[in-house]
């Protein structure tokens, strides 16, 4: 183990394990840009994830129930700006992203 992981630890047990044991990639919605603006309402109920900072919300009918996650989930922004965010809300996102 690196030195810097030793010193983070700092002692501590960690049982490490493979990402697919304890993670599930999810897809999202086959949605475009303009059907996101189409869709959005404020204070709608599903919060649509598109790149970088892009977001729409929309009620339940709007998108195929499959597609609506209600797990806690750390989503990963891949376009534009890469970043993470946690969201424990129904949400979807553009089927090009991971959740």
């Amino acid at each position: 183990m690196s030195h810097y992981l030793d010193r983070l630890l700092d002692g501590e047990l960690v049982e490490w394990r493979a990402l697919g044991e304890v993670l599930v990639r999810t897809k999202g919605t086959k949605i475009t840009a303009g059907q996101m603006k189409e869709l959005h309402k404020e204070g709608a109920s599903v919060k649509i994830f598109a790149g970088g900072k892009t977001v729409a919300f929309v009620d339940f009918p709007d998108i195929p129930e499959k597609n609506v996650n209600r797990e806690p989930s750390i989503i990963v922004k891949s376009r534009g700006i890469i970043e993470f965010e946690y969201y424990d809300k129904p949400f979807s996102h553009k089927n090009e992203m991971w959740s």
